[in-house]
């Protein structure tokens, strides 16, 4: 049972990630709100202390942060996204199942 449960989150993974909705900046919104969650970050590393940065490459890598951010919010916007439209089947069927049940 486990093996099988483990087979599943894998090819739900797969899925989200080869999701062209998940990389879309114009229609998937948390892309920009993983953008600005991340930006305060460089900010922070950059406005005050530009020399420091400037002599190390290590600080470089803070430049990314918003990008981290944005695709890992965008992935969880389309998980979101998929989990919702998947509830809904559910909702559906269980409604045409109690519709079918009342009628006889």
């Amino acid at each position: 049972m486990r093996k099988r449960l483990r087979v599943v989150k894998r090819l739900r993974l797969k899925k989200l990630f080869t999701e062209p909705f998940t990389y879309n900046i114009f229609k998937n919104k948390y892309i920009w709100f993983g953008f600005l969650i991340g930006l305060p970050f460089t900010l922070i590393c950059f406005v005050p202390h530009f020399n420091l940065c400037v002599t190390n490459p290590l600080h470089w890598l803070y430049l990314s942060v918003p990008l981290i951010f944005a695709f890992i919010f965008g992935c969880l916007g389309t998980f979101k996204i998929m989990k919702e439209a998947e509830s809904d089947s559910y909702r559906m069927l269980y409604r045409i199942k109690t519709k079918e049940a009342k009628e006889k």
